[in-house]
């Protein structure tokens, strides 16, 4: 009876301590959710308000455009190949080389050549010994005519054998002269200036006059540009030429252009319009164009892609933007507009070519906006900004343009970053997706067992 006594009274005191151990651990809960809800107001508020570059576009005259991808293509092509037949010899040239026009390339052995050569200048004197012996004899044919001792038959017999001995000599001289020429043929120089591709035949193969292909130039100063055009881009050159007053003799010269390789972004290289086709290609819809650029450091090679860009007109009224103010969405142009109360809103717009640095919007913008041209990592749909005025400045090429940035932070100096200064502030942050409202603050680790101790 005591036992059961004695259990029962532990029994009501271990449900005595858990019921105050339960108490206990919500009231250190209930201290912990007082504690976050006493952390700085600002924590769990609206994000301040970033700083941004703000400006108004550029409204000014602009020029117009189009961009075009061609391929370059020499002013000169020749393939070598030997106007006599013989074995070659020689090869005088190094592969890939510049050439001048003249530099010897080939030597065929001259050594038959030189031998007819003597054959025929041996067939000249032949001739012209028969010249004088057939002279003689019409000279001694005339005077024996004046006195009646020979007919005119014979005389007129005479007369022909020295004119055809005559003929003999000019033929013979006509045989020297092909001997001759056939020596210098086995000497083949360059008849370009240009880069000569590898020889195609080695030394001791026996060439073929007019069928084997030696090697090949071309000229590469000054380049052709191809291009083909459409007809929408046709009529703009067109009508730039009618309105510059060009007659129509020149309605395909001319007009300039700017080509770009394909490891550059801008047109660096200027060029000029001198052919365009008499028809459109029915199947493309297209007309083929062609421009002459100059290329003295040889840089521009036949076969290699570039892009051209052709002005078809102007417009008075441009609107100018740097490409930093631009932000992509998929096939989507965007900029950030300034509206009342500093909060910007996100507008699609449509661009062209650079000009001067800037990039022309064609759609979207009349010119009266002030938009983010800087920051635009800080600036979110529908948050207000702190606006700092910038400028924006065309550029005398059409390389990027320049903007001032005033939300930029100063560059750190020697100074400041010394022994014991202070550490020099960094650039300014950019932007980051708008904050979500702040969740409170976790009390530290240790300040969980030290309530549950003060508890007990």
């Amino acid at each position: 009876m005591k036992i059961s006594l004695k259990i029962a009274l532990l029994a009501a005191v271990l449900i005595s301590g858990l019921s105050l151990a339960g108490c206990d651990q919500l009231k250190g809960k209930d201290e912990k959710a007082a504690q976050g809800g006493a952390a700085p107001a600002g924590a769990g508020g609206p994000p301040p308000a970033a700083p941004v570059t703000v400006a108004k576009p550029l409204v000014q005259p602009v020029n117009e455009w189009r961009e075009f991808s061609g391929r370059f293509e020499a002013t000169n092509t020749v393939d070598v190949r030997s106007r006599v037949s013989g074995y070659l010899t020689q090869v005088l040239f190094k592969d890939g080389a510049i050439v001048k026009k003249g530099d010897p390339l080939f030597i065929i052995d001259p050594r038959p050549f030189e031998a007819i050569l003597r054959q025929r200048q041996a067939d000249r004197a032949l001739a012209a010994s028969q010249v004088t012996s057939a002279q003689n004899d019409y000279q001694r044919a005339l005077e024996l005519f004046k006195t009646g001792d020979v007919a005119q038959a014979l005389l007129d017999q005479r007369k022909a054998a020295a004119d055809a001995a005559r003929a003999s000599v000019a033929a013979a001289q006509a045989a020297v002269d092909s001997a001759a020429l056939d020596i210098t043929y086995t000497r083949i120089t360059a008849p370009i200036t240009g880069r000569i591709s590898r020889n195609l035949i080695t030394v001791g193969n026996l060439i073929n006059p007019g069928q084997d292909v030696l090697t090949t130039i071309v000229s590469l100063d000054p380049i052709y540009f191809y291009f083909d055009v459409d007809e929408q881009t046709y009529l703009a050159y067109s009508r730039t030429i009618a309105a510059q007053g060009a007659g129509s003799d020149r309605n395909a010269t001319g007009l300039p252009v700017s080509v770009a390789l394909t490891d550059e972004k801008d047109y660096t290289h200027p060029g000029v319009m001198d052919f365009i086709d008499n028809q459109m290609t029915t199947g493309t819809g297209t007309m083929r164009g062609r421009a002459v650029l100059e290329n003295p450091q040889m840089l521009m090679t036949p076969g290699m892609f570039g892009r051209v860009r052709i002005r078809t007109g102007t417009v008075e009224a441009g609107i100018l933007i740097p490409d930093s103010a631009i932000m992509v969405d998929q096939s989507r142009r965007l900029v950030y507009v300034v509206g009342e109360g500093n909060v910007v809103a996100s507008r699609t717009i449509e661009t062209g070519a650079l000009d001067r640095g800037l990039r022309v919007v064609t759609k979207g913008l009349d010119g009266s906006e002030t938009i983010v041209i800087n920051g635009l990592q800080r600036a979110h749909e529908g948050a207000p900004i702190t606006p700092e005025q910038g400028t924006i400045t065309p550029s005398d090429l059409n390389a990027p343009a320049s903007v001032s940035d005033p939300t930029a932070a100063p560059a750190a100096t020697p100074e400041d970053t010394g022994a014991g200064a202070p550490p020099a502030a960094g650039p300014a942050p950019e932007a980051t997706p708008a904050a979500e409202p702040a969740a409170p603050a976790p009390a530290p680790a240790d300040a969980a067992p030290a309530a549950e101790g003060n508890a007990q």
